[in-house]
């Protein structure tokens, strides 16, 4: 048994009027864009959405975009609404000005989770007021092999939410919890991610713990049920695991024994996210915890494929 780990009260999140501030002005100028988009099936996630739903009020994370869940199959119609009220969706080269997509780009985002962005300066001399939203249309990695959510599916169950005036769709509480998950999942072990920052962070596990503790304690037969149709006990296992040590919980460890497999167990201390780059941690949580600089620690296990690959998903998804 792993010993607990000792949290930092200062490091974690706390509501930031500035944040309220900043996302405020963003929702201002997507209220037009959702109202169009409002006979699509779509959802708000993560950032505000997830603030309100974990902690109970808006601010509490800081976010660099907002994103939005749709079925691939609306790509077209999300995008004429997005240009209709002014965004732009061209990627940007090191000057700032729109560049068309290479062949290469154009496969990857085919095998994405995600399309382009689109963005849009709401006014002149503050970086807040420059607006960039990821449109998802999975809840997936690219390569990931299982079995399939559909996303049409996955998001019939919409609630509303009213965000600084802006009435929008948001995932029910289950629905918000499995995405946050899988998302965190996948920063976690992707290459990319590591490279761009080191995601084992006492927030990431925050909003795990915080949305579990308000949203799916008492409803943990309903997640399991969905866990165990897919097959992804060990994302779910993994998340769980490292959340109870983060935030221990003796319900939370109750309940994360019940998505415990062999293979799950096995791989508590590997990251990578297909069979040719899995690897295993040559350092503990503890030390993978808050360390400054993440990617020093795997970059020695990779092979020039590996560095060839993170630099091909940098160029596109910063």
């Amino acid at each position: 048994m792993e010993k607990h780990y000792q949290v930092n009260p200062n490091n974690l999140r706390s509501q930031k009027e500035d944040i309220v501030k900043q996302n405020a002005l963003w929702y201002r100028a997507l209220s037009s864009v959702l109202f169009d988009m409002d006979n699509l099936n779509y959802a708000v996630i993560k950032g505000e959405a997830l603030s309100v739903m974990a902690y109970g009020e808006k601010g509490y994370r800081d976010s660099g975009d907002v994103d939005i869940l749709v079925d691939r199959k609306h790509i077209k119609s999300v995008r004429d609404v997005f240009l209709k009220h002014g965004f732009n969706d061209n990627l940007l080269d090191n000057d700032g000005n729109p560049r068309s997509l290479t062949r290469e780009e154009k496969i990857m985002f085919m095998n994405s989770h995600q399309v382009l962005p689109f963005y849009k300066n709401l006014s002149q001399g503050s970086d807040d007021a420059f607006l960039c939203v990821d449109i998802n249309v999975d809840i997936f990695w690219g390569e990931y092999r299982g079995k399939r959510i559909d996303m049409n599916s996955f998001l019939s169950d919409t609630v509303y939410m009213d965000l600084h005036d802006c009435h929008i769709k948001v995932l029910s509480p289950i629905k918000a919890f499995i995405q946050l998950c899988m998302h965190h999942y996948k920063e976690m072990h992707a290459l990319y991610y590591l490279k761009l920052g080191n995601p084992f962070t006492e927030k990431m596990f925050q909003d795990v713990y915080c949305l579990y503790d308000r949203h799916i304690k008492n409803k943990i037969n309903y997640l399991l049920k969905f866990v165990e149709e897919y097959s992804l006990e060990e994302v779910f296992y993994y998340i769980l695991y490292y959340t109870n040590l983060v935030f221990p919980d003796y319900i939370l460890e109750k309940h994360l024994k019940l998505f415990e497999t062999d293979e799950g167990v096995k791989k508590l201390n590997s990251y990578g996210l297909n069979e040719n780059e899995i690897r295993e941690w040559n350092v503990d949580f503890y030390t993978r915890m808050n360390h400054p600089n993440i990617y020093s620690v795997v970059e020695p296990q990779l092979q020039d494929g590996d560095k060839e690959k993170i630099e091909r998903a940098l160029s596109i998804f910063l």
